[in-house]
């Protein structure tokens, strides 16, 4: 990962998390005679010597692998904890294994303390447990019947995978197992293949030529160790030989899959060279000499050609100290379970003068809950039902994949005098209570620029994906009214996006293919930066094209039986293409805005935020206020989309802008904003 505005929310974003082939269903039993009497006597993170044999309880046990650094042990381990409340006084014990040998005792303790757990957390150093039982990920669990027989190896439940987090698990094999061992049956299945980060077999590999110093170092700060490093928002980090050989197997299949580094843009065509400036994609000819050298025995090669440390990220700032730090005024609490409709918070910038941007970076406190941050600027006291259109010129962003912005020099951002800044928050939980205070890091060019910085988007809400479909295609286009350059681009959907590709129709109806992204991830929604900006001319149209998969093909889809139309949550979608720009005329303050489309959002989201069961009405305890009775024609004690969209047509009329057929007045004619500010 190469340039700081890839930098985004981690989670389950990890280089090597992914499912692990399996042994045949049937060799947990063929190969689990005397396990744990292999194993030698060992110590816990409390120093306490024993065997696994030793701990096990009158019915049975179950070694759970683990990982302080894998992001999916991580969220996977309260549900484990759960189960060893349940079944610990039945008579079965647990043991937590870490296999990873730069995971602290400090940090097995802490999580051992903050998730409950009650049995003996073993940190695997010498490998004498790996060794024995050969584990294929860091989330794989044992368990062993009252006669210390292998009756099951696997995955504990499918909740928590490297690209999906389903509200609940669909199957709970950890669950069944252990059910059928307290009541003396033989588990109905004996093997499943587990997600997690993954492991290697403890063998000799074969020799190479190829050393980490002179070749592998470079390959990995050039494209992994941005992310990967002390304070940076990867789980573990990549900059020393000891971390690298800890999680070499997870390296290995994360490159071997295309996973990590993380890039989704489809190569350019008709040229080798690529049009994004913050392209992270691995090389062929790097990808065969990391592999190469994984597969091998991992020469060390001569230490004075290793590359020299990337600065330090301190306080969390990877762009460095900011000038100014904008923080939530109080933190916001997060709850272990439950879907949160947005929170809005409001924070004083306290600048008495107009300041140009140079660049930006929001830095939550609790990343692992964060699923996006959108930041808008706002005068004093003011409400406006922008805040809930996702479409709108938002300041500043954080979501997977990208948590900054930054500029070169000549092109900035304005933030007036005055300003509050407005925080739309949006959380998913995963099973632990937080809370969150997110800051705004900002950093001031050093003088005016030439051009203002500004986004906006094309987008569709007039969708419903068919429950089942695993190809749904859906269409939105955007005027580009006047000539523009274009800098950047971001595609948005929620974990049913499957595809997303922009195209722009120039005067004379010429196509041309700017960005095709093949595999869409949900979890890496990468800003597509232009190495060189884009020239667009006037009244030329953009036209973004995305696809959904909304079948039981989807792992990520939380469910295919449902029809799913245009909502905030995630178990909603959204068709959104963001595009940054600024004009190259001599008045570079018009925006570029479709007020059809961005009336549709704007009501799609008030409409949801509402709706806080999404079951596509609202009632009197959602909506309380003596317009209920109004809107709602027929009486029936709910109000459909048809009947709330009467508010809009107040809206129109209020106090918030200019009329909506007009072009006079707000952002180019934009209804419910003032007018954009215009350069010093």
């Amino acid at each position: 990962m190469k340039y700081a505005w890839m930098i985004g929310l981690t989670g389950l974003m990890v280089a090597g998390v992914a499912f692990s082939a399996g042994a045949r269903p049937d060799a947990a039993s063929k190969r689990s005679n005397n396990l744990l009497a292999r194993i030698p006597s060992v110590r816990d993170i409390s120093d306490r010597q024993t065997t696994l044999a030793k701990l096990a309880g009158p019915k049975g046990l179950v070694v759970a692998f683990t990982s302080t650094s894998c992001p999916v042990t991580k969220r996977q381990l309260s549900n484990i904890a759960q189960l060893e409340d349940q079944f610990r006084a039945k008579g079965i014990n647990f043991v937590y294994v870490n296999p990873i040998e730069t995971d602290s005792a400090s940090d097995a303790t802490r999580v051992s303390s903050s998730t409950g757990l009650n049995g003996r957390y073993i940190i695997d150093i010498d490998k004498s447990i790996s060794r024995v039982l050969a584990p294929r990920t860091t989330a794989e669990v044992f368990v062993f019947n009252a006669t210390q027989e292998l009756v099951y190896r696997g995955a504990a439940d499918d909740q928590y995978t490297v690209t999906s987090s389903l509200p609940k698990p669909r199957n709970q094999w950890l669950l069944n197992t252990l059910g059928a061992v307290v009541a003396g049956r033989k588990p109905a299945m004996a093997n499943v293949d587990p997600s997690g980060c993954a492991l290697e077999p403890v063998s000799a590999p074969p020799t190479t030529a190829i050393a980490y110093y002179d070749t592998v170092a470079p390959i990995l700060q050039k494209n992994c160790v941005s992310c990967h490093r002390e304070g940076g928002i990867a789980p573990f980090k990549l900059d020393t030989i000891t971390d690298v050989k800890s999680h070499a197997a997870m390296i290995k299949q994360a490159v071997e899959q295309g996973t990590m580094p993380p890039w989704q843009a489809a190569p350019a065509v008709g040229t080798t060279k690529s049009p994004w400036v913050n392209d992270c994609s691995l090389q062929p000819a790097d990808k065969e000499t990391l592999l190469t050298w994984l597969n091998g025995p991992r020469a060390l090669g001569n230490i004075a050609k290793a590359p020299k440390p990337l600065p330090a990220i301190k306080d969390g700032w990877s762009l460095g100290k900011p000038d100014m730090i904008v923080t939530m005024p109080q933190p916001l609490f997060v709850p272990a379970t439950g879907v949160l409709p947005y929170r809005i918070m409001d924070a004083e910038v306290n600048i008495t003068e107009d300041k140009w941007v140079q660049s930006v970076e929001v830095v939550p406190s609790a990343k692992q809950v964060v699923h996006h941050v959108l930041i808008f600027i706002r005068k004093p006291g003011q409400f406006s039902v922008e805040d809930l259109n996702e479409r709108a010129s938002f300041f500043a962003a954080y979501v997977p994949g990208t948590s900054t912005a930054a500029w070169p020099e000549g092109l900035a951002k304005k933030l007036p005098k005055g300003t509050v800044l407005r925080f739309q928050m949006h959380y998913t939980t995963n099973g632990t209570a937080v809370s969150d205070q997110t800051k705004l890091g900002i950093r001031f060019a050093s003088k005016a620029p030439e051009h203002e910085i500004k986004i906006t988007g094309a987008s569709n809400t007039r969708f419903r994906i068919p429950a089942g479909d695993p190809n749904y295609k859906v269409v939105s286009s955007l005027p580009i009214p006047m000539d523009v350059k274009m800098t950047a681009l971001m595609p948005h959907m929620h974990v049913r996006g499957k595809a997303a590709k922009y195209e722009l129709v120039m005067p004379d109806g010429t196509r041309k293919l700017l960005l095709d992204v093949p595999r869409y991830d949900f979890n890496w929604q990468h800003t597509y930066r232009y190495a060189e900006p884009l020239v667009v001319p006037k009244n030329s149209r953009l036209e973004y094209t995305c696809w959904f998969d909304n079948s039981t093909g989807n792992k990520n889809n939380p469910d295919p039986k449902r029809e799913v139309p245009w909502g905030p949550q995630t178990f909603d979608e959204m068709q959104l293409g963001y595009i940054e720009y600024y004009a190259t005329g001599k008045d570079d303050s018009t925006e570029i805005v479709d007020e059809s489309q961005a009336m549709d959002s704007m009501f799609e989201n008030m409409f949801g935020q509402i709706d806080k069961n999404s079951d596509g009405f609202v009632t009197k305890d959602e909506f309380q206020n003596p317009a209920f009775g109004l809107l709602d024609k027929d009486r029936d004690g709910k109000l459909t989309k048809e009947e709330a969209k009467v508010i809009m047509q107040f809206i129109g009329k209020s106090g918030f802008g200019g009329s909506a057929g007009g072009r006079a007045g707000g952002r180019g004619g934009f209804p419910f904003g003032g007018s954009a500010p215009k350069k010093p």
